[in-house]
């Protein structure tokens, strides 16, 4: 019966046994944890309280006969205190007695157990006689500044009163004590009794968990574990075993989809194996013819490819040539140029030669008359000397001056002579200057005209180099378009012939995956088809000839 329970219903049974057992752990929980905080609130809210209130209240009478007795003493010692002081103790005693009265009150309105009933009652009479013989009287008797009757109070009614107080709220915090130690007690004694019920309920829910666990994973596990042996059998290629179907859940519909399944493949291959065979048969056919075709036109594109890049090497060769040509004559017309401009340099120096010499001539007859000039000087300072001399003593200064004058004339003769020599030798070399000067004009008109000679010569160089540039680049867009043809033709032959022999391997491959498969009486009727394997076409000794002819030609080209 548990078998036909689907998946999802046993799984549904295990969550919901799990969640009501959380439901069941978590309610206990949050229960004794509320009985748990009541018992502590009781504690805190009451017991506490009243023992707080009870301990107040013991100290604030402790509090009243201390100021009491220090307004007694204050006032009967040898340094009485100032009556501010003793006002303000007799006030303070005061608000004490009504902080008292109302903590009493507080208490007595609590709720207490039939055994502290009476206790109470005596607290009752107890503080009615405390009041009414002991710190009313001593309050009263401090006012009238009666300090012998209130030392008389205190020690006498007042202490009595108060011990018999005290009594009652001790019996009142013991009980307090004890109520508060049996409220633990038992929130201890729950505790134990929720621990022990909480560890069985975790133990059991433990147990029936594992149980449904086991169950639920050996219900879903043992049929996947078939259904994987089957698969693996399947994968491996055995159609021809049985799959057994053991429960009517979704795994058995699995099992049995599973059987279907098989049942189907085994028709599948059978009808693929045979076609397969006929199919590897015709690829192979095809293999073979496209391999002879593509050999063919691979060689045909190969030997075209050659004569393409050859033709690319001849016409690259020529425009290179043009393009020397072409730089040549811009330089043999730089040189021209250059040439005209030298011979106008040249006449231009003749020019100036010529304006040189002329100069130095001149030079030459301005010396001429300086030195006429300084001989002239030379003689007048003679003179001078003769008749400085003549005047005897008197002239004897005149005579010095007029023989450094004669010294100096002589001086400047002799210089001008000598740049008279330098100059007539200046004028000699600028006249030689002039005539080699002129030579060389001569000569640069001649180099002008074979330059020119040499400019028309490459000019017609550089236009016959054009025009073979010219046919040897319409035959090389010829040559490579009939490449670039042949090319894609090529590629088209091998991407077919790809395909074929791709073909061929898929046939061959699916035949043999087809072949692991196993089926019942079945026997194939043909063998794998073998491969043909395609030889590169091999280059020609005649075209490698002319490819060597055209690399020799292109070298005497570049040697150009």
């Amino acid at each position: 019966m548990l078998n036909n329970l689907t998946i999802k219903n046993k799984l549904i049974a295990t969550v919901g046994y799990l969640a009501v057992s959380m439901l069941i752990m978590g309610y206990m929980g949050v229960h004794f944890l509320g009985v748990a905080n009541e018992s502590t609130k009781d504690i805190y809210a009451d017991k506490v309280n009243k023992i707080a209130a009870l301990d107040k209240t013991i100290r604030l009478m402790n509090r009243n006969q201390s100021l009491i007795a220090q307004t007694i003493i204050g006032k009967i010692s040898t340094f009485p205190d100032d009556n501010a002081t003793t006002q303000r103790r007799i006030t303070e005693i005061s608000d004490t007695i009504a902080a008292v009265s109302t903590l009493q009150d507080d208490l007595l309105a609590r709720t207490w157990s039939t055994s502290e009933q009476s206790t109470l009652e005596e607290l009752k009479a107890a503080r009615k006689k405390y009041g009414s013989e002991g710190v009313g009287p001593a309050l009263a008797a401090l006012k009238v500044a009666d300090y012998q009757q209130a030392m008389e109070i205190l020690q006498g009614p007042l202490h009595d009163n108060f011990i018999k107080l005290a009594e009652s709220f001790d019996t009142l915090s013991q009980s307090q004590l004890a109520a508060t130690k049996l409220t633990y007690e038992q929130g201890q004694s729950r505790f134990h009794m929720v621990q022990i019920f909480t560890a069985l309920l975790m133990l059991g829910g433990l147990i029936i968990s594992s149980l449904l666990a086991w169950w639920l994973i050996h219900s879903i596990t043992r049929p996947l574990g078939l259904a994987v042996t089957a698969a693996e059998r399947i994968a491996a290629g055995d159609l021809s075993q049985d799959i057994p179907v053991t429960s009517n859940d979704e795994l058995g519909e699995l099992m049995q989809a599973m059987q279907t399944m098989q049942s189907g493949l085994n028709e599948i291959v059978t009808h693929v194996r045979q076609g397969t065979e006929t199919i590897a048969s015709a690829a192979q056919e095809i293999a073979v013819g496209n391999t002879d075709l593509s050999n063919r036109t691979e060689s045909q594109a190969h030997s075209l490819t050659m004569t393409a890049t050859e033709t690319a090497q001849m016409a690259k060769m020529v425009e290179e040539t043009t393009e020397h040509a072409h730089h040549a004559q811009k330089v043999a017309a730089t040189t021209r140029d250059m040439c005209e401009s030298g011979g106008e340099t040249m006449a231009k120096v003749v020019s100036t030669m010529s304006e040189i010499s002329s100069s130095s001539r001149k030079i030459v007859d301005i010396i001429s008359v300086i030195e006429g000039i300084a001989f002239q000087t030379n003689i007048l300072a003679l003179n001078a000397a003769v008749e400085a001399a003549r005047a005897g003593e008197q002239g004897r200064g005149f005579a010095v001056v007029a023989g450094e004058v004669r010294s100096l004339a002589q001086r400047s003769a002799a210089a001008a002579k000598e740049i008279k020599t330098l100059i007539t030798e200046s004028v000699h070399k600028v006249k030689d200057g002039t005539q080699l000067v002129e030579e060389a004009g001569d000569n640069m008109d001649e180099i002008l005209t074979v330059v020119g000679m040499f400019t028309d010569l490459l000019d017609s160089i550089y236009e016959a180099s054009t025009q073979q540039n010219s046919g040897i680049s319409t035959i090389n867009r010829s040559v490579s378009e009939m490449d670039e043809t042949t090319q894609q033709n090529a590629a088209l032959v091998e991407q077919a012939a790809a395909a074929a022999q791709s073909l061929q391997d898929q046939a061959q491959a699916l035949e043999q995956t087809v072949g692991e498969f196993k089926l019942a009486a079945y026997s194939g009727s043909q063998a794998p088809a073998k491969k043909i394997q395609r030889q590169a076409p091999a280059e020609s000794t005649e075209h490698q000839q002319q490819h060597d002819e055209i690399e020799s030609v292109g070298e005497e080209w570049q040697e150009f």
